[in-house]
């Protein structure tokens, strides 16, 4: 009886919201991973307009912080406005997988 009053404690305790985990709010699709951060990143296409996306990013760091952001994403040329500016990103920053992410089904930019 001890062994399954103390295996009941134990399970209990596990579901503290100390160790609960951030739900996704709904339509948001997994983007990718920051290993730098380990943060990960989620999105959904908030409108289409012409050439432009303006993607919704929700953001899960480590310490289970969320963050919603918006981007604005020229499918055509494959570029996010930031900064004031329109930049492109190698395939291994993250901004590389945002734009793949809210251009899919766009016919890509063929300089």
């Amino acid at each position: 009886m001890k062994t399954f009053a103390a295996a009941a404690i134990v399970a209990t305790s596990l579901f503290t919201p100390g160790f609960s985990q951030p739900s996704v709010p709904t339509g948001y699709e997994y983007i990718n991973f920051s290993g730098d951060t380990n943060a990960v990143f989620y999105g959904k296409i908030r409108l289409v307009n012409g050439e432009e996306t303006i993607l919704s990013i929700y953001t899960v760091e480590e310490d289970n912080k969320q963050s919603k952001s918006i981007k604005r994403i020229n499918c055509k040329q494959r570029t996010l406005y930031s900064n004031g500016k329109w930049e492109t990103f190698p395939e291994n920053k993250l901004g590389y997988d945002w734009i793949a992410f809210a251009c899919k089904g766009s016919k890509p930019w063929n300089p």
